[in-house]
């Protein structure tokens, strides 16, 4: 099936489909124009497993970026208009600066390793491009490393469970079915359910911030912005730790499709905020206040392409509670494991391998 795209000056876009093969068909290729004046790179790249082939006007310092420039204005639409910063360039497993010009990235129309353009904000509908088929069904699946790694701090955390509010937080739960549509209430909740983690560990480092509505500037990196998170930062090790929150759902399809999204958003600040924070480690919360996931991204070296081990999910823990009491058990393993990610030492887990 063909994408349509607007072609015009100085970019000539050709794409094609592939069902088996990685190769660009000379066959079906469409042609256009070009000024008989200028003299033409041909140009060959991929993106969502789609071959193109551009005719660049050739001149010693056009970047990645023009490039990009281009190509953004090719996929606007009038629903949905792009930039060069909602796309990333990568090659050998590797991205590029978009700094690096054109005239230095030799293409080929069955390069074993090609230029391959990747949207910059994961979805979950381009999660496969990326080979991250494993999230595919994100609160379904899980990840055994991880989930050992989290268990780790069963055993070394031991709260004081007679300083928890109880009631406190079931009132804060009982209050949600009003609060479906009100994001600064909901997030008032999770705040302080959270809270009470300083009460319950009095002997570590927990000092707990909440910025709602954050914005992650990545313009100097070249990468899309992020809007309208909600962070939970321990003031100590300025550990950031992204809070995806859905409101409890009846209907249990309507739950996994969202916990599902909302996952896989949260992985796309994780690794944004590794970016701009340059952590190894990034841990994230996504929960309907009765479910909770974790996510973890760890960040490659050497500007590497991530690999599925480096995007992973946990088990789903289920906080049990009545409008008249709380599992003791449950919301103890939940803030177990929310104390050790809040308190992760960098340099150790660095060392550790998933």
């Amino acid at each position: 099936m063909k994408k349509a795209f607007q072609h015009f000056s100085p970019y000539r876009i050709v794409n094609k489909t592939f069902a088996t093969s990685t190769k660009l068909n000379a066959k079906q290729t469409i042609t256009t124009i070009v000024n008989p004046q200028v003299e033409y790179k041909q140009f060959f790249f991929k993106h969502q497993n789609i071959e193109y082939k551009a005719q660049v006007p050739k001149r010693p310092n056009q970047t990645l970026k023009e490039f990009l420039e281009t190509f953004a204005k090719e996929r606007s639409t009038s629903v949905k208009q792009y930039n060069y910063r909602d796309f990333e360039v990568c090659r050998c497993q590797k991205y590029l600066n978009l700094t690096k010009t054109i005239n230095d990235l030799e293409t080929t129309p069955n390069d074993k390793e090609p230029i391959t353009i990747l949207d910059s904000t994961l979805t979950l509908s381009n999660i496969k491009f990326r080979e991250l088929r494993h999230l595919s069904h994100p609160f379904t699946d899980s990840s055994q490393a991880l989930q050992v790694f989290l268990n780790s701090f069963l055993d070394k955390f031991h709260p004081d469970m007679e300083k928890l509010n109880k009631d406190s937080i079931i009132t804060n739960l009982k209050s949600l079915q009003s609060l479906e549509k009100n994001k600064s209430k909901t997030e008032n909740v999770i705040t302080g359910i959270m809270n009470q983690l300083q009460n319950i560990f009095p002997d570590k480092n927990l000092k707990l911030e909440f910025m709602s509505n954050y914005k992650l500037d990545l313009s100097e990196y070249d990468k899309s912005d992020v809007e309208g998170a909600f962070i939970m930062r321990n003031v100590f090790n300025n550990v950031h730790i992204p809070v995806n929150i859905l409101p409890p759902m009846q209907q249990e399809n309507e739950k996994i499709s969202r916990f599902n999204e909302e996952i896989i958003n949260n992985m796309d600040i994780l690794r944004k905020l590794a970016i701009k924070n340059n952590n190894i480690l990034n841990f994230g919360v996504i929960t309907d206040f009765h479910n909770w996931k974790i996510n973890m991204y760890h960040k490659p070296k050497d500007d590497q392409l991530e690999k599925p081990n480096d995007y992973l999910t946990s088990l789903k823990y289920s906080l049990s509670v009545s409008a008249v009491d709380l599992s003791l058990n449950s919301i103890s393993i939940i803030l177990r494991v929310l104390a050790g990610i809040l308190t992760v030492d960098q340099k150790e887990v660095s060392k550790r391998t998933f």
